[in-house]
């Protein structure tokens, strides 16, 4: 990078949140910007994961910390037929990531035992919980002939927690959640990115770069607006001599250069903490892959992934526990029937944003 370049926009983070939410704006002339130093969110082991600036209080509650793990500061899953799903294609990168399938979908009730949640019109007649004519009415709500809101008036107790709990979660957003779920019947549950999700943030970056956009990862970076007491950081005096055009209302210094833009758009995090340990483990919890609410005092969502994800050592398992209100504990884990004994390497973590933890399209 020269002295200074200039820019029409200035767009901040590449967590693959950030990178859809490129995709409305019409413009190549842009520079990305992060103080992340990475692209996307995924992390190399406890070291790298506990300097995240999208996470704090990171403990190792067991291991050595230089276990070969690839952390998500945000762990989720998406599905299949997400409707970001077309844009991920559309970069024409797609075809160099590979998609893991998280095969089953389970909900765990307080006595701790799964049931599985349907993706298949066999696995609902094969169902020892739903009653004929209760199976009768899921099909006719996965044909369109009944809304999802009529359906949950017609289920008795015990289904409707299997299915509504296992489905929405505490989501308030019920309709929404219900219709991902029928959009995607019949296809693999959910998806996980081969290496985590910071592949899919760099297959955006590299087909971004390829139509003219610049990126700059630097944690030392500093923004400053165009403004009364910061006008002289605009002058020529400051800038070799060159007049900055008036039109250029932010300066993004860097240890690389400095930049000019017309526009700035800053990454949208809404602050919301949640809790999360993550386990690596030498067992299986509810299959090799697979994700799950779980309910104990609240839900807690729970994503398990295994070494074919290349997230973990080969024969291991990766274990997300994530809840809403506070941290994960021992009692949380005995009801997924984890034990110490198996345990790797077991850390806990805040996150300091919100995040979907089972879709793209949040």
């Amino acid at each position: 990078m020269g002295k200074f370049e200039l820019f029409d926009l200035g767009f901040e983070g590449t967590t693959v949140r950030d990178c859809l939410r490129f995709q409305k704006e019409k413009t190549n002339d842009v520079i990305f910007f992060d103080d992340n130093g990475i692209y996307g969110s995924t992390y190399s082991g406890y070291s790298g994961l506990k300097n995240s600036k999208y996470i704090k209080n990171c403990i190792l509650n067991k291991g050595s910390g230089e276990s070969k793990l690839l952390l998500e500061a945000f762990p989720a899953v998406f599905r299949p037929t997400d409707k970001h799903m077309p844009k991920l294609k559309e970069t024409g990168m797609a075809e160099f990531l590979t998609l893991i399938e998280i095969k089953k979908h389970f909900y765990i009730d307080s006595s701790g035992k799964a049931h599985q949640i349907p993706y298949t019109r066999t696995e609902i007649a094969d169902s020892d919980v739903l009653s004929l004519r209760e199976k009768l009415l899921i099909g006719k709500t996965l044909r369109g002939g009944m809304a999802p809101n009529e359906l949950y008036t017609l289920l008795s107790e015990k289904s409707r927690e299997i299915l509504i709990n296992g489905i929405i979660g505490e989501d308030r957003d019920y309709l929404e959640k219900m219709y991902r779920y029928i959009r995607n019947f019949g296809n693999t549950p959910f998806l996980y990115p081969q290496y985590g999700f910071k592949e899919i943030s760099e297959m955006f970056s590299r087909s971004n770069s390829m139509c003219g956009a610049g990126y700059v990862l630097d944690s030392a970076l500093k923004v400053t607006g165009r403004t009364r007491e910061s006008l002289g950081m605009f002058s020529p005096e400051e800038n070799d001599g060159e007049e900055i055009p008036s039109e250029y209302m932010h300066r993004i210094d860097t240890t690389y250069g400095t930049i000019f833009t017309k526009r700035i758009i800053r990454a949208k995090n809404e602050k919301l903490t949640g809790y999360v340990r993550v386990i690596n483990t030498r067992r299986p919890t509810l299959g090799k892959t697979f994700f799950a609410l779980a309910l104990r005092e609240t839900l807690m969502k729970v994503i398990g992934l295994n070494s074919d994800t290349d997230c973990c050592p080969e024969g291991t398992y990766l274990i997300y526990i994530i809840k809403k209100d506070k941290p994960v504990d021992e009692e949380d884990l005995k009801l997924l029937h984890m034990e110490e004994k198996d345990i790797i390497e077991d850390i806990s973590y805040q996150t300091k944003f919100s995040f979907e933890s089972d879709s793209l399209d949040g």
